[in-house]
Formats: structure tokens, C-alpha cells, sequence
């Protein structure tokens, strides 16, 4: 009989720490990390990807138009997050890791100059069904850096 409350005990108290557990916030809702969201400078998120964009594409031997703005210093990078669209630092900083370990083939089709696309990580803003998606330079699916 002592041993049948026990076991009992012991099931109750798991399921309790469990319970416990799941009450806990997640990482992205409270910014990850021990960090409060914060917003995803534009500047600075361009100024990243373009560099990232030339390193990968003298890395790859990629040379598109993509790639020749992307490595000129002398033009500043284009700004383009559409209206509406307010991506957090962790969003940037998740897209340009992925871009960073992209395979050299996958990074090709990110610089395409006839239909880029853009690795899921770095699409911030998605359109609602049936709306027109946002697009623009930072996102990836427009000629831009």
C-alpha cells in the first residue's frame, strides 16, 4: 500500500515539474537569450547583408549584376523594408548566419539576376494569402543587394 502512494507521488510531482515547465516563456517571446526584442536596424542590417552578399560571391565565383553591387563600396547599400514589415535584430541576425553557411549553389540562386529567391530565415515579413507579398531589396526577392 506504501509503495502504491508513492509511485503515485512520484507521478504527480513529474507531472506537476512539467506543468511548471510549460508555464515558462519560450526564447523568441522574450527576445531570446536573456535579450528584450529589439528592432532590426535597417542601415546596419544592409551594410551586413551586402557585405555578406560579396564575400559569398567572390567565395563562390559568383558573378552576376547582384554580386557587382553587392561588392561596390563606393554606393551605398539600398534600404528596403516594405511598409508594415518591422523585423526584430534576431531575424537579421538568424538570415545572415544562414547566408553565411549557405552551399556555394544555393548562394547562386540567392544572387540570380533573373529570379532571385531568399532562404526562408531572411523572409521577415510574409504576405497574407491572397495579398501581394512585400518584396524589396533586403528581402531578397527584388534586384538589390
Amino acid at each position: 500500500m506504501i509503495e502504491r502512494h508513492r509511485a503515485n507521488g512520484a507521478k504527480v510531482a513529474v507531472v506537476v515539474v512539467l506543468a511548471w515547465l510549460c508555464m515558462a516563456p519560450t526564447p523568441g517571446d522574450v527576445g531570446g537569450c536573456g535579450r528584450a526584442p529589439e528592432p532590426l536596424d535597417e542601415r546596419a542590417y544592409a551594410d551586413t547583408r551586402r557585405e555578406t552578399d560579396c564575400a559569398r560571391c567572390v567565395e563562390c565565383g559568383i558573378s552576376t549584376a547582384r554580386c557587382t553591387r553587392a561588392c561596390r563600396t563606393d554606393v551605398a547599400p539600398e534600404l528596403g523594408f516594405p511598409p508594415g514589415c518591422a523585423p526584430l535584430l534576431r531575424d537579421g541576425e538568424v538570415c545572415i548566419r544562414a547566408l553565411r553557411i549557405a552551399s556555394c549553389e544555393t548562394y547562386a540562386s540567392y544572387m540570380s539576376d533573373t529570379s532571385p529567391s531568399a532562404p526562408t530565415e531572411c523572409q521577415f515579413c510574409l504576405p497574407r494569402e491572397g495579398a501581394q507579398g512585400p518584396s524589396g531589396p533586403l528581402l531578397g526577392n527584388e534586384a538589390g543587394p
